[in-house]
Order: structure tokens, then C-alpha cells, then sequence
């Protein structure tokens, strides 16, 4: 299934993760498309440009990661996710961008929950970790 990836951040934050999933994964990260919002700037245009994608490519998993639940880009996304799949997600990470760009199945909302879980479980303070897993890392 085809997919789209847009990574909408403050600054040059989403350029970051694109950057770092293309050290990591190749050029499987050519499929994100990075919009960095600067001051003066208008989250709305972003909103534009991924709504005028979806009409060209309407079988296209359409999925939306931004940065913070509640800023300027996220409000500005909220609408998207009334579009037949199109998924708007807040509080992007690395694990979870490259664990959806390496995803083959068809988007849907389930497989998302299940893949912001394990992303969010790659957030960690070390001191409460078991020190013996047997894991190696």
C-alpha cells in the first residue's frame, strides 16, 4: 500500500527527522515531505498543500505527524483528519517515523495505535530500567 508521509514541526525539527531516517533507512525517507514553520509563517498554508496532495493521490495513506499537541500546527491539522485516510498524529519521534516509514501493510487507525505504543515505549529513563534484561543494546 502507498503511502505519504508529512512531518509538520516548529523550525527546522521535521527536517531533523527526515535527515535522520534517510542516515538510517535510506531513501525509503524520500517518501516525507518536511514543512518547518518560522515566525510569520501560516500553519494553514501546510494544511493547503497536504489537502491538494490528497486530491492528486486519493488512494494514498495520507499520515500527519506533528510536534506538540495544541500548537499552531496541530490545530491547523486537526481538520485533516475528516479525510478518508488521512491520520493526523501529535508528538512525533524518531521510532516512530522510521517504524512507519518500514510499514508495508494498509494504514488504518488500530495499526497506528499500535505504533505510536511501541514508540512511546522508546521513551525511557534509564535509572527506572530493570538492569538486568538480558538484552544486549
Amino acid at each position: 500500500m502507498k503511502k505519504k508521509i508529512f512531518i509538520a514541526t516548529h523550525a527546522d525539527l521535521s527536517e531533523g527527522f527526515k535527515n535522520a531516517a534517510k542516515l538510517i533507512v535510506g531513501s525509503s525517507a524520500d517518501e516525507i515531505t518536511t514543512f518547518c514553520l518560522y515566525e510569520g509563517q501560516s500553519a494553514e498554508d501546510f494544511k493547503k498543500q497536504i489537502k491538494e496532495y490528497k486530491e492528486a493521490h486519493p488512494s494514498m495513506d495520507i499520515i500527519v505527524l506533528s510536534d506538540l499537541f495544541g500548537a499552531s500546527i496541530f490545530n491547523a491539522m486537526v481538520e485533516l483528519h475528516t479525510m478518508e485516510d488521512v491520520y493526523v498524529v501529535t508528538g512525533v519521534n524518531l521510532g516512530l517515523v522510521l517504524d512507519l516509514l518500514l510499514e508495508d501493510r494498509k494504514i488504518n487507525l488500530e495499526l497506528l495505535k499500535e505504533k505510536i505504543s511501541t514508540a512511546q515505549k522508546g521513551v525511557l529513563v534509564l535509572d527506572h530500567m530493570e538492569k538486568d534484561t538480558g538484552d544486549e543494546f
